[in-house]
């Protein structure tokens, strides 16, 4: 079972409080990679407070859930109808988030976690559905594919992607 909790400015609190207590959390709602570094700060502080407390972290969860295609449907409409960057300013902010969650799961601060059995919260790609008909209709699954990630997608993107999709490593 996972809470969900918004990462909002007063949500980030509220994840690492909720981490330290041992609750499993899907922070919800996230769109920039800089909220992103603060929601896993708080899920790192919240661990490291559970280990210092003596308690376990090896049963702890979480997931960081990005809006991807709302980035590209908000970011297209600011563009000019023949720019490069319609639908890719999803992708790329995507591609950063996951960037950032390699950097941060990693190095002594992770590793002394990790060798109590923490684990990492994974980033998870949510509205993955393409929104704009002029986009491959897995345009988000095919470009976000990394391990340790998790796509929620609708059913209608998950039956497009089984029949025409194509599997390969897209973040690392």
């Amino acid at each position: 079972v996972m809470i969900k909790v918004p990462a909002t400015e007063s949500g980030v609190p509220a994840i690492e409080e909720l981490t330290a207590d041992g609750v499993n959390v899907n922070v919800t709602l996230l769109f920039s990679v800089e909220r992103y570094e603060q929601v896993m700060e708080a899920y790192l502080r919240g661990l490291e407070r559970r280990a210092h407390a003596g308690e376990r972290v090896d049963g702890i969860s979480s997931v960081a859930s990005f809006f991807v295609s709302r980035v590209d449907a908000k970011a297209d409409a600011l563009l000019p109808p023949d720019s490069p960057l319609r639908g890719e300013v999803a992708i790329a902010n995507a591609h950063r988030a996951y960037g950032r969650y390699l950097e941060r799961f990693a190095g002594e601060r992770w590793d002394a976690l990790r060798a109590q059995g923490a684990r990492q919260q994974r980033p998870l790609w949510a509205s993955t559905g393409t929104k704009d008909p002029a986009y491959s209709d897995v345009l988000y699954v095919e470009r976000l594919i990394a391990p340790g990630v998790v796509n929620t997608m609708p059913e209608q993107t998950l039956r497009a992607f089984a029949d025409h999709g194509n599997v390969g490593r897209a973040l690392d």
